[in-house]
């Protein structure tokens, strides 16, 4: 190694490596990066000669190196690197641990998926965030904070210790663990005071470069590392400034000339040339920049092809394998760019990328020295970028302010030639210098000078540009600084490059304090240049450097008050103003354009990214916090509103009439989105107006403010509306062959005209047409006119708002020659007749009058009424309405709006004379009504109100209106409301204030939490929210009745005869009273009194049929608001007394078919007759037949409460006598139940009838009964008796079956901690831990993140067992057989769908569930009598089952093997074992010959159980039995039942007995019971027809082992074969695979304890030889904590086993080691019980519990287990074991016995998970290196591998997490289990195919947040996360889960993806 320690090199004299020994040390680098010391020049000045040497390293190594840049090379070049700035590898470690920032801001990046906190109490707005580590919940209790999950990458950083950010408090981090004075409990922390801890002064620590791991410097695990320190010295700083200006300065000159990556050369000629012209002044560098004739072909990423297209044409260009071609694309995608070829010969790289342009692949040509020098300026940025994490950078302000410096400072051109000039569509790209363009010439800002201090200025040589052109008009060349070449050149850079540099300038660039004024200055002074490369030619948008500087300078309070008196924000505006209408962000760019003023460039508007601009605006105004400020922003009005009119009135509409559209506008989507856009700017200016107080509202000149926008808004709206629009490139030859480039077409300018109108008076109204006329959604001129209108404070009273539109006429006053002759009031007459029309206009597509125009027209509607236009379009029209009739006099008001709603003829009574026509002239005159209603009752936006409120009340006026239904969860509340609205940073405040929690007592679902509108905000409901549609405005007056029936205490009284009251509106002090004035007029009541009439009278003949009701029910209730309203003068007085409406009311009163609308008549009519000052005479005038009783409601509830009274009664009566008639038929019931009786076995399929008898109690068994033929195929019984019935079955290998690591400590601690008892939940397992050992997991865990997995390496911990799961669905097997060959065809159909199933592997789906199923088990039994009492009658004591082991007994079994003995004993096993079966057997399916012992070959039951077999044999792994495959099947049922206690909460979901007793055998699933019962009956079924045909003439000589021989001999070597001990056989498989033997007297009962005494020895065995091998690598308190289990036993003799086991040579036996010994014993035995119990349970069905011994909760399961199976006690076992078995065992044998392994004895799951997703991202995922972050991270569950889940190895056909299941991951036959973090779900995979499922992780409501759009902070939910494990995983429902999604799936193209 020759890197070199700053501190302890010793160079000439002894001296320590200085600036001034370089020139030494650089003699001793290795050949290959250095150059001969000959070729140095000597130099005087060693700084100088420092920056000489490196330049000449730089400019040579592409020689030196071949022109390959090799990883060895890449080592070399940043270790010269760090050599020449004095760096030792040590200081350049990334400080990811270490989240100290003492002094200075965190600038930490937040990663995608990670949690970011933003408390609204102390930071300055929600754009404020902090990290993780920053955020400490201490220091904000109380406060409003917002936590989200990060939705993208390059989404800013944390803005803990930025002052203008948080003030305070700050995180213990910035203080370095003392704020205030307090000292923090913080071991060996030093105060920056200089004080220690106990107040003693101490030295501060010194900073010593290349020695970070000197004792005393702080380290990333030091808490010392908070401190702050000395700077480094002078020398240092000077030789940091000299290399890092080198570095960047080479950077630079190396991208001036990469222009070749926009403009691509077409010649060789320009090959040659632009690789020439690259090369770097030798005279600047010190040496010659070599080139050779090789060129390299480079392909980019664009984002906008897709893989396999580019993954063809690198194939296609190269001709070489498709791996090859892969391998470059994914290099590609990952970099940004990647060499496809190299060659001598330009001409054949021209051909070539023009194969790969010719798709719009983005290629070019360069030289391979130029290609090479960019992998060194990557290497750079990344270096850059390490530099910014590493010790030296984080603890050093000084260094942070000198890399600031470096990059602000003026860059030294060292290139040899300018750059060429290349420009694409006028602009130009390789500019030799960078040119300002000046606006002051447009504009004249407040300063033009930064106010930056002078002496940062001198320090970078930074020139205020303002300032030197004012007075000029053109642009000129200035010198740029370093950042301002990087950010030009950045586009051209590659992905990797350009990320780096991002995160190093957002590190040590923008968050240095001191500079960060003059990195905003440089950053705007090249904005426009930088906006047109952003806009126009960058590849990879999402990687631009403009988002994420923007995002970081701009919300900078002061940053933001200096742009605006600096006038910068006008450039912006007229960028975007430009952009829109000429394509380019300048208008000195020459453009097709150029002559287009007003029209909008469709091309520009498609292109969203200029709406980033908006945002960048947005942040500027609302975040600047001087008033002044404000006024100088507003004094750019004119060009703002320039750039809002060319959105207005387009796109243009026009009703087809007679045909339908041939082609729908598509391009709707585009204009929306920029109209929402510009109307969230408008609002933002609404919002900073309203800011300013009582001193800012008048200028100098006693003016308003809010002028400067009134009137170049006003000017602007009236040349839109009244001057002709001139089409400029429609017809011209610019745009010939392009239609549409420049929109154009607009609404067509308004025409007044002067008519006498039916109340006699000549009136000016606008002449429009809604129907045949162009109209337009979009009115931005309006809308911001509406928000400045609503937000001004200088408007507080009518006279205000008058003065403000009289600027309209004052505007048309000053320009009479172009509006022509005018009246007062023309011009708002016509600027409010837009907003008319788009209401209009929404009503007409409503009701169908637009269905010409296509569907896009609906859904026009809807987004521009419903979705996030809404506030800004919609109800910005409905504002102005309501401004226009306030300001409007009330009659030519009301005639305006019925003319322009086609309904003038209505109100005159003329139905048929409206344009609508009969179907829909009612439905317009219902949605007038509807309009009216709205119109008045609307008035959030009527009240003056500070802008900084309106926000959280239209939030709260949501949340009320969508809870007040009834109470929802978060998902069902945000799908009601917006999702703009809900993803507002306020919402969750506001919502936890309107909401209240319902108590949730499911337990399923405890964590979904549901919400409820608290009491107090039901009286805000209106019926009439202007958002409802019809059917929630129905839904909601019930409510409102209801709660107004339950306040009346009247809970009898029906809801149609409870009076809906109109919303209470006082518009007292509100500028726009008048409003409520439009009732009173001639044309309202005209309405009114013809609607009424129309509703009320049958159709005419020449009308359809139309229900009225519920037009006049917004009728009725438009009149009863008018009624209420306050308004000048008397409404019903003056107006509604002189017309006949009065007296229809009264009319419909006494009309049934109206009673429905009785109530609400009757109330209008009191407060007309009884509240409006009338006289009776005025009232009988009106009302001829007027009567007080009819009208006054009281006296009409009496009348009715009589009537009511009486119905009660007689439906008492009728109660009471249908009462009686129940109760005789009860009785009848009764008294004839036995005959009525019906047997229902479905019911109580394990039922018991008692009888007494003599005094005592006998049990009849009602046997458990196999599944009934229920076909769910035919659906119906089998006409023959041959014909079997049976179920769908899966086998398949499991990968649950574990056995214990025991040299894992980690393993071992968790596999025997657990508790003693298995059916304890694990919760209450774990409240027994000790603390000892819980902390000790629990710092493993922590330690790991994700994990730790479980062991994968050579010696396998983990087995593959074939098990069967089913979904117990049948049918008979002729249906099994047609059904599969129904498969076949269809998966030779669609042979281009994944099919959910495998054929080759026997696969089909249940056509029931859709299951996988591989096998047809047939049912031959019909019933199981087998009585689980009598087989298990009573005790068996250890002396029973001893004479079983003595040679006796292997003697008898030897002699009952041979002869004639054995023969005979083998003919009286073979019949005890037929005709156990042959008695089960349904009639009929008996296929064995009793005379000749032969099969019925023809019998379909048999030919259904040979398939079977043949089956099995396909599906079993090698050596698997059918017993085997029991057996396994059983322990993995028994393992998924590890941890589920016996409350309701562990069982709920299953099928449980609550009367069953507590064991193991009562949590199994009904569906478990019936498929191993089916599977012994196949099993027993097997065996007797094997056994029924083996005869020994059939079988003698030939070798042959019958049934009954082979269980003999399995039971004799149960009983004597010790071997079997060692080699780990499992007893439990031995049993299931042997039979009770009663020739022998061996019952079943005996037989289980003979397996579970041989199951005691071997496993006390292994824990010997596992304590002897491994006791001392075992922490000796933690495994005596694992002593837990009391051991009443004979602790000295079992101390003596071990002591014979481990020999006399072993250590000394201490009492406590026989406790743990046990306790551990306890732990391996138990699982053996449980599955023998489970096996017993499945084999004898006639199963009753209460003839067991009682056993009760609170004793050891295994104790349970053995007294209800009448098996010797484990202690007993344990101390009666012969000493002899535990002498003289050889090491082999305890090799074998270490060996074969422990069975794992605890709860088996998933790996362990941290409790917040956010920890993966910040302790995990956040730390890897950049290269190997995966895109989309996917967690294997088993191991905890971090894979890449949309990526795959070069060569694989499959993705990673594919590959990784096969052959990485622990052996599990294909399936996994992911989780995806970053989408929150969980991915299954099996075989190639797979799904995604709900994750584990839970929002802060309960939810799983699948799209993760809402951003909550996610939280692991144990109940989930055990559920998967135990639902999915170990229930083997992987495959299931995947099937059933794929099966749904309507996409043949495969399976589903995210």
């Amino acid at each position: 190694m020759w890197l070199m320690n700053y501190k302890y090199i010793e160079v000439k004299g002894g001296g320590a490596l200085s600036p001034s020994s370089i020139y030494a040390v650089y003699s001793t680098l290795p050949h290959t990066i250095g150059f001969p010391l000959e070729h140095l020049q000597p130099m005087t000045d060693q700084r100088e000669s420092s920056k000489a040497l490196l330049r000449e390293y730089l400019v040579g190594l592409p020689a030196q190196s071949d022109f390959k840049f090799t990883p060895l090379v890449k080592e070399q070049l940043r270790q010269t690197i760090d050599t020449f700035m004095l760096l030792s590898k040590q200081d350049m470690v990334p400080q990811d641990d270490n989240h100290y920032h003492v002094g200075r801001p965190c600038a930490r990046k937040f990663l995608k998926g990670e949690t970011c906190y933003r408390c609204l109490t102390c930071g300055y707005d929600e754009t404020c965030a902090l990290c993780s580590y920053c955020f400490q919940p201490e220091r904000h209790s109380g406060h409003q904070v917002h936590r989200s999950i990060i939705q993208r990458d390059n989404a800013g950083c944390c803005d803990c210790g930025d002052p203008e950010a948080y003030e305070s408090p700050r995180c213990n981090y910035y203080w370095g663990g003392n704020r205030g004075g307090d000292v923090d409990e913080l071991p060996g922390q030093e105060l920056s005071t200089g004080q220690n801890s106990t107040g003693e002064v101490t030295t501060p620590q010194s900073f010593t470069p290349g020695n970070s791991t000197a004792e005393g410097l702080p380290t990333a695990q030091s808490p010392s590392a908070a401190l702050p320190i000395s700077d480094p010295d002078e020398q240092f700083l000077d030789n940091f400034l000299d290399i890092l200006s080198v570095l960047v300065d080479y950077l630079i000159d190396v991208s001036s000339h990469a222009v070749a990556s926009l403009v691509s050369p077409q010649t060789p000629s320009q090959v040659f040339r632009f690789s020439e012209t690259s090369a770097l002044d030798p005279d600047y560098y010190g040496g010659d920049d070599i080139n050779v004739n090789t060129y390299a072909l480079v392909i980019y990423n664009d984002q906008l092809h897709q893989f396999r297209d580019c993954v063809q044409r690198v194939r296609f260009a190269t001709g070489k394998v498709v791996e090859f071609a892969e391998m470059v694309v994914r290099r590609c995608e990952k970099q940004g760019y990647a060499i496809v070829m190299v060659s001598d010969s330009p001409s054949l790289l021209l051909k070539r990328q023009t194969i790969l342009r010719s798709t719009g692949l983005v290629a070019c040509i360069r030289s391979i020295r130029d290609v090479f020098r960019e992998a060194m300026c990557d290497e750079i940025a990344a270096w850059m970028l390490d530099l910014s994490k590493s010790a030296v950078m984080q603890i050093s302000i000084s260094l942070r302010n000198c890399f600031a410096r470096v990059l602000l400072s003026r860059h030294i051109d060292g290139c040899l030639h300018r750059p060429i000039s290349v420009s694409k569509d006028g602009i130009m790209l390789a500019p030799g210098e960078l040119r300002y363009v000046p606006f002051q010439n447009e504009y004249r800002p407040p300063e033009l000078i930064w106010d930056i201090p002078q002496e940062i200025k001198d320090e970078c040589e930074y020139e205020d540009l303002a300032a030197q052109a004012d007075g000029g008009g053109s642009s000129y060349t200035f010198a740029a600084s370093r950042l301002q070449f990087l950010l030009y050149y950045d586009i051209r850079l590659c992905r990797l490059s350009r990320l780096k540099l991002h995160d190093t300038f957002v590190s040590l660039l923008v968050n240095t304090l001191r500079y960060k004024m003059l990195v905003t200055a440089q950053f705007l002074d090249i904005y426009e240049d930088l906006l047109t490369l952003f806009l126009s030619f960058d590849r990879e948008p999402e990687c631009s450097i403009l988002p994420i500087l923007t995002t970081q300078l701009f919300t900078c309070p002061s940053s933001c008050a200096s742009i605006l008196r600096h006038g910068d924000e006008y450039k912006m505006v007229r960028c975007i103003d430009n952009y829109l209408r000429l394509g380019a962000t300048s208008s000195a760019i020459r453009t097709p354009y150029s002559l287009n003023e007003d029209g909008l460039l469709s091309s520009s508007l498609k292109n969203r990214k200029w709406g980033h601009v908006f945002m960048d605006l947005n942040y500027i105004i609302t975040r600047n916090p001087d008033s002044q400020c404000i006024i100088y922003f507003l004094q750019c009005s004119p060009k703002i509103v320039h750039m809002f009119s060319l959105l207005q009135s387009r796109p243009v509409l026009k009703r087809e009439a007679t045909k339908h559209v041939e082609y729908e506008f598509t391009d709707y989507g585009v204009f929306f989105n920029a109209a929402s856009v510009m109307a969230h700017f408008g609002e933002s200016i609404g919002k900073v107006l309203n800011r300013l107080d009582d001193d800012h509202l008048t200028l100098v000149d006693g003016s308003f403010v809010a002028d400067l926008i009134y009137r170049p808004l006003i000017a602007k709206m009236i040349e839109a509306t009244f001057q002709e629009h001139e089409y400029l490139f429609d017809m011209s030859e610019s745009n010939a062959g392009q239609p549409g480039k420049v929109v154009e077409d607009q609404e067509d300018a308004v025409r007044i005209v002067s008519e006498r109108l039916a109340d006699g008076v000549r009136r000016r109204y606008i002449d429009f047409d809604v129907l045949a006329g162009k109209v337009s959604f979009l009115h931005p001129l309006q809308a911001n006119f509406a928000w400045i209108l609503e937000t001004d404070r200088g408007i507080n009273s009518p006279e205000r708002v008058r003065r403000v539109l009289n600027l309209i006429d004052e505007e048309m006053k000053m320009d009479e020659e172009k509006y022509g002759v005018y009246a007062p009031g023309d011009g708002m007459k016509a600027i409010f007749d837009f907003p008319l029309r788009t209401l209009v206009l929404l009503s007409q597509i409503k009701v169908g009058l637009w269905v010409r125009n296509g569907l896009s027209v609906r859904t026009q509607m809807n987004i521009y009424k419903y979705s996030g236009l809404r506030e800004c379009g919609f109800m910005r029209d409905l504002f102005l309405m309501q401004v226009f009739c306030a300001f409007q006099p009330s009659e030519d008001a009301m005639i305006t709006l019925t003319k322009r709603w086609g309904l003038e003829p209505w109100c005159q009574g003329a139905f048929s004379a409206c344009e609508y026509g009969p179907q829909h002239t009612p439905e317009m005159a219902e949605e007038f009504a509807l309009f009216m209603i709205n119109l008045l009752t609307e008035d959030f936006h009527l009240h003056r109100r500070p802008a900084a409120e309106i926000l959280d009340m239209v939030i709260e006026r949501e949340l009320v209106h969508a809870l007040c239904f009834k109470p929802l969860n978060y998902s069902q509340l945000t799908a009601e409301i917006p999702e703009h609205m809900s993803a507002e940073k306020r919402f969750f405040i506001v919502f936890e204030g309107c909401t209240e929690e319902v108590p949730n007592k499911n337990t399923e679902t405890k964590e979904l939490k549901t919400y409820r509108l608290k009491e107090e905000y039901y009286s805000q409901i209106d019926p009439f929210y202007i958002y409802y549609t019809s059917n929630k405005r129905e839904d909601c007056i019930r409510v409102v009745k209801k709660r107004a029936r339950e306040a009346s205490k009247k809970l009898q009284t029906p809801l149609d005869r409870i009076v809906l009251e109109p919303k209470a509106v006082d518009l007292s002090d509100s500028p726009f009273a008048g409003l409520t004035n439009i009732v009173c007029s001639r044309t309202f009541v005209l309405f009114i009194q013809n609607t009424i009439g129309y509703s009320s009278h049958s159709p005419k003949p020449d009308t359809v049929a139309y229900n009225t009701d519920g037009l006049l029910d917004l009728t009725l209730h438009l009149l009863h608001i008018a009624l209420k309203l306050k308004v000048n003068g008397n409404f019903a007085k003056d107006f509604l007394v002189n017309s006949s409406v009065p007296f229809q009311l009264f009319i419909m009163l006494t009309d049934e078919r109206y009673a429905a609308f009785s109530p609400k008549i009757r109330a209008i009519l009191h407060i007309f007759c009884h509240e409006s000052g009338l006289s009776e005479d005025e009232v009988k005038v009106a009302i001829p037949q007027y009567s007080s009783t009819m009208v006054v409601p009281e006296a009409h509830d009496k009348a009715i409460a009589t009537h009511e009274r009486k119905k009660r009664l007689a439906k008492k009566k009728r109660d009471m006598v249908l009462a009686r008639i129940r109760k005789q038929q009860q009785k009848f019931a009764d008294l004839n139940s036995e005959e009525m009786n019906v047997d229902d076995d479905d019911d109580d399929e394990e039922g018991v009838q008692e009888k007494v008898v003599n005094g005592t109690t006998e049990y009849d068994s009602h046997s458990w009964h196999f599944p009934e033929e229920r076909c769910i195929l035919c659906q119906m019984t089998s006409d023959s008796k041959d014909e079997p019935f049976g179920i769908f079955s899966y086998v398949a290998p499991s990968n649950e079956f574990r056995s214990v690591p025991c040299e894992d400590r980690y393993w071992f601690y968790k596999a025997f901690s657990g508790g003693s008892s298995l059916d304890v939940s694990d919760a209450k397992n774990n409240t027994g831990l000790a603390s000892p050992a819980r902390s000790y997991l629990s710092q493993i865990e922590d330690e790991s993140v994700i994990g730790p997995g479980f062991p994968n390496c050579e010696k396998s911990y983990n087995e593959n067992h074939s098990v069967v799961t089913s979904c117990c669905h049948g049918m008979h097997f002729s249906c099994y057989v047609n059904y599969i060959k129904s498969i076949r065809s269809r998966q030779v159909s669609q042979i281009t769908r994944t099919m959910p199933e495998d054929m080759q592997r026997l696969e089909f789906l249940c056509p029931l569930c859709k299951a996988v199923n591989n096998m047809f088990v047939p049912i031959v039994y019909s019933r199981s009598d087998d009585k689980f009492h009598d087989l298990f009658p009573g005790e068996i004591k250890v002396e029973e089952i001893a004479k079983y082991f003595e040679p006796s007994f292997d003697k008898m079994m030897r002699y009952s093997l041979k002869g004639e003995a054995g023969s005979s004993k083998l003919a009286l096993v073979k019949q005890e074992l037929v005709s156990y079966v042959k008695q089960k057997v349904k009639p009929g399916h008996w296929f064995v010959e009793d005379d000749t012992n032969t099969v019925d070959v023809k019998s379909n039951t048999f030919i259904a159980m040979n398939q079977a077999v043949g089956a099995l044999s396909v599906l079993m792994l090698p050596f698997d039995g059918i017993s085997a495959i029991i057996s396994w099947t059983i322990e993995s049922i028994e393992i998924s039942l590890r941890g589920v206690g016996h409350d309701a909460e562990s069982v709920m979901g299953r099928d449980v007995d609550s009367k069953q007793v507590p064991l193991v055998c009562s949590q199994l699933s009904g569906q478990a019971v019936t498929y191993l019962r089916v599977w012994c009956q196949l099993r027993d079924l097997i065996r007797c027809t094997e056994t029924a045909t083996s005869t020994p003439e059939r079988y003698n000589g030939k070798g042959f082992l019958t049934y009954p021989r082979r269980l003999l001999g399995l039971v004799r070597i149960i009983c004597t074969d010790d071997s079997l001990l060692y080699d780990g056989e499992s007893y439990f498989k031995m049993l299931v695979g042997s039979e009770a033997l009663h020739c022998l007297d061996i019952n079943f009962q005996k037989l289980t304890a003979l397996c579970y005494l041989r199951h005691v020895q071997q496993s006390l065995l292994k824990v010997m030889a596992v304590l002897q091998r491994n006791g001392s690598r075992l922490n000796a308190s933690l495994l005596g904590e694992m002593a837990d289990v009391e051991f009443t036993g004979d602790i000295k003799k079992l101390c003596g086993k071990f002591v014979n086991f481990i020999g006399p040579d072993g250590p000394q036996i201490q009492p406590n080691l026989a406790v743990i010994m046990y306790s551990l014993l306890v732990r391996l035995v138990t699982p053996f019980l449980r599955r023998v119990l489970i096996y017993s349970y499945i084999r004898f069905g006639n199963f009753h519990p209460e003839l067991q011994p009682s056993v009760e909760m609170g004793t050891l399961e295994c104790d349970r287990i053995c007294r209800f199976l009448g098996l010797p006690a484990l202690v007993d076992v344990v101390d009666q074991l012969d000493d002899s078995l535990f002498t003289s065992i050889s090491l082999g044998d305890k090799q074998k016995l270490y060996d074969s392994g422990i069975p794992y004895p605890g709860p088996i799951g998933l790996i362990s998970l941290p409790e917040k997703i956010n920890t993966f991202f910040t302790k995990l995922y956040g730390k890897l290196d950049k290269n190997q972050q995966p895109v989309e991270p996917a967690v294997c569950l088993y191991c905890g591998a971090v894979l890449d889940m949309q990526s795959s190895n070069y060569g694989d056909r499959y993705g990673s997490c594919t590959m990784h299941v096969e052959w990485e991951c622990i052996d599990s036959d294909g399936y996994g289990v992911f989780l995806v973090p970053r989408n929150n779900c969980v991915l299954l995979l099996g075989r190639k195919k797979g799904t995604f499922i709900e994750s584990p992780y839970l929002d802060i409501h309960g939810e799983c947040e699948n799209d993760s759009k809402k951003g909550h902070d996610l939280h692991l939910s144990a109940r989930k996360y055990e559920e998967l494990a135990r639902t999915v995983w170990l229930e083997h429902n992987i495959q299931n889960r995947i099937s059933r999604q794929m099966e749904s799936q309507v996409d043949i193209g495969g399976w589903q993806t995210l």
